[in-house]
């Protein structure tokens, strides 16, 4: 499960709470479309959350992986009734097969597959830093990055490109 939501993440650039939140049925017309959830901004916490809305078509292909979003998503069938893409496989406490992943257990999958690699420290990467390398990657395809991260502004879009509507917009690939 960890492998599925990570090829959902690279392909799509959604934060992990968005991503483990998709479901089969958001797929519709050859597009994921994703209702972004987006955190208060530490500037103004009196600020209410606020969430927009994306079509990303299947068709978007991230090229250093020859990976598409239409195959991650496909890959995320199994013999598990759900309609969670990326959900349990097997009981786990009182999580049943088919039932959606918590953040906090992706969040502890991650961890646990960063140190069996040996990756350790103060500034090991989180699983959102995901988001941040397929920001780059995309960007450098081509694809609109901004729209598709979510972000109103330049400032906050070019972050993420850092080496560190009713309709909602489409992508265009």
């Amino acid at each position: 499960m960890l492998v599925k939501a990570m090829n959902l993440a690279i392909t799509t650039g959604q934060r992990r709470g968005d991503i483990l939140k998709m479901k089969f049925s958001d797929v519709k017309d050859g597009f994921l479309q994703v209702i972004q959830s987006k955190v208060r901004d530490k500037d103004r916490p009196d600020a209410e959350a606020r969430a927009s809305k994306v079509r990303i078509p299947l068709g978007l292909h991230v090229a250093a992986l020859n990976l598409t979003l239409g195959s991650a998503i496909a890959n995320c069938r199994d013999n598990i009734i759900s309609k969670a893409m990326i959900h349990h496989i097997r009981h786990q406490g009182r999580a049943k097969p088919g039932a959606r992943i918590r953040d906090k257990t992706i969040e502890q999958l991650f961890r646990d597959a960063r140190s069996a690699a040996g990756i350790a420290g103060p500034n090991a990467p989180t699983f959102h830093e995901i988001r941040s390398l397929a920001a780059r990657l995309l960007e450098a395809q081509g694809v609109d990055v901004k729209a598709l991260l979510g972000h109103k502004s330049e400032q906050m879009a070019a972050l993420y490109q850092d080496v560190r509507g009713a309709e909602g917009q489409t992508i265009h690939i």
